[in-house]
């Protein structure tokens, strides 16, 4: 019969139990030992034992230990040498560490907790009081390490949160995966981010959880300036997101918290973290609306006060001297840059209209007020010959009371040549395009070839000083000779010397405008 082997247990050793708390008792003192292992093996805990400082460092180094019980005088290396030790090494930095000593002394107990003991107990002591000591600082650090990893997991969330928003196009998507992210951890109800308008007003950007719907309130902005702060009822915390610049806070994370899990200061903490993740990737987003906001209700006010008004620069014919055209320009009533007032417009979806409002305005002040000329020039972009208004161009352009040139501006790049050409055409009998700026921007060749221009307008980069630049008249030639021989004319603009337009009407250019020719002005009877 085969024999059954039974493994032998030492006397008062018993197994390991690794779903108990495991302390680790060190003492010189066999019998105390043996006293305080039984008391916590009876009390719910796992117990190891060490007779020496040595030891007691190789059990920790070859075995998980949640506490220490710790002798002061113990032979060759005391009690606050183990301590120094353990508290020297990553592993074991906050390691819970109770010395136990018969010195009870000021000095003796100062020196135990300066190296980094967690509590300190007297000999002779009442067992019951080590146990209580040892379920309390066991109560404490686990308290602790899960609030700890509570954080490592919502950072973790956060963190993954943030790699998918910067994939989303849009900032509202954006939004969205972080609060759910947020909304998503333990504790948590709802979050909800909250940004700053262009009006300085807040405004509600995404929500998720139980604040669904959520609506700031009033002072919500004047309060975030200040700092986070904490509502009782609801449980709800509130961190600004770093400033835009202004000192006015980005924008502000909303976090409601279950009380019964969450304490007011680990949502505070989380709601923190939680902002300063999102400033750094929402900031130059949130900047961006905010101004785009700003911008908007600035070109909504100039729009709805017409705060702008035409003007008209003479195109001249250089080999008469006679003027023939006029170009109508805007000029703002704060004198802001008209490039730049048209760049915004366009970048916040309202360049079509105020394109618009520009071009009505240009044909309305020209008629009857500008002398006999052959023709007008009128700006437009290719956004708004293939906007949805074209029907609105051409109806304002019906209003002519003379031809006229529609100058394809070179700020946006054309990639449907065959629409733009269609788009131009539709505008009305009879009128005639142009390549403005050609040389520059996206307006190129490839412009000329496939839109067939009437007018090909030379960028004024290359008419500066073309009297004293062979570069600049070698190139201008070659264009004058491709345009007679598509049929097309070339006006040079930004000419401002007598010595400039002297040679560009050597080199073959037929047309010119600039300052020395007449500056842009406002229509009255007989001007330009």
């Amino acid at each position: 019969m085969t024999a059954i082997q039974v493994p032998l247990i030492a006397p008062n050793v018993k197994p390991r139990v690794p779903a108990l708390p495991r302390v680790l008792v060190v003492d010189d003192d066999a019998l105390l030992r043996a006293v305080l292992r039984d008391a916590l093996y009876e009390a719910g805990y796992d117990v190891a034992e060490a007779s020496d400082g040595y030891e007691a460092l190789q059990v920790i180094d070859d075995e998980d230990v949640d506490l220490v019980l710790l002798d002061g005088r113990l032979p060759h290396l005391s009690g606050r040498e183990v301590v120094q030790r353990l508290r020297s090494k990553n592993r074991t930095r906050t390691l819970p560490i109770i010395m136990v000593t018969a010195a009870d002394s000021v000095p003796d107990r100062v020196a135990g907790l300066a190296a980094g003991a967690d509590d300190y107990v007297t000999k002779p002591f009442a067992i019951e009081e080590i146990v209580a000591r040892v379920r309390t600082t066991l109560r404490a650090h686990g308290a602790w390490r899960r609030t700890i990893t509570a954080h490592e997991r919502h950072r973790a969330a956060l963190s993954r949160a943030l790699a998918d928003a910067a994939t989303h196009r849009t900032l509202a998507d954006a939004c969205v995966v972080l609060c759910d992210a947020i909304a998503g951890q333990d504790g948590v109800l709802g979050a909800a981010l909250v940004r700053v308008t262009g009006g300085g007003r807040a405004a509600s950007l995404a929500n998720a959880g139980n604040l669904v719907g959520y609506t700031p309130g009033v002072g919500l902005l004047d309060r975030a300036g200040v700092g986070p702060w904490v509502e009782p009822r609801p449980l709800r915390v509130f961190a600004p997101l770093e400033p835009l610049g202004d000192g006015r806070p980005a924008g502000v994370l909303v976090v409601e918290l279950d009380g019964r899990l969450v304490e007011a200061s680990a949502g505070l903490t989380m709601a923190i973290d939680g902002a300063a993740a999102l400033s750094g990737l929402l900031l130059p987003r949130l900047r961006q609306e905010r101004d785009a906001e700003a911008e908007g209700v600035e070109l909504r006010a100039l729009l709805d006060a017409h705060a702008f008004r035409p003007h008209f620069q003479p195109i001249v014919d250089l080999r008469s001297g006679v003027v023939v055209g006029a170009e109508a320009l805007t000029r703002f009533d704060d004198g802001s840059s008209p490039e730049a007032r048209f760049g915004e417009a366009s970048a916040i979806g309202l360049g079509v209209e105020l394109e618009l409002a520009t071009l009505a305005s240009a044909v309305t002040a020209a008629q009857g007020l500008l002398p006999d000329i052959a023709w007008l020039s009128l700006n437009v972009s290719p956004e708004l010959m293939l906007s949805s208004e074209r029907d609105a161009v051409r109806d304002i352009l019906d209003l002519r009371d003379r031809d006229v040139v529609l100058e394809l501006s070179e700020c946006q790049l054309v990639t449907d040549y065959d629409a733009v050409r269609g788009a131009l055409r539709y505008a009305g009998d009879g009128i005639r395009w142009s390549i403005d700026d050609a040389g520059s921007g996206f307006a190129s060749l490839r412009h000329i070839l496939r839109l067939e221009p009437a007018f090909i307008k030379l960028d004024r980069s290359w008419v500066e000083d073309v009297d004293t630049d062979p570069a600049k008249r070698a190139m201008i030639a070659g264009l004058c000779h491709f345009a007679t021989q598509t049929g097309a004319e070339i006006i040079a603009e930004g000419i401002e010397t007598e010595g400039e337009r002297r040679v560009l009407g050597a080199l073959g250019v037929g047309l010119g405008q600039g300052y020395l020719l007449g500056r842009p002005a406002p229509a009255t009877v007989g001007s330009v």
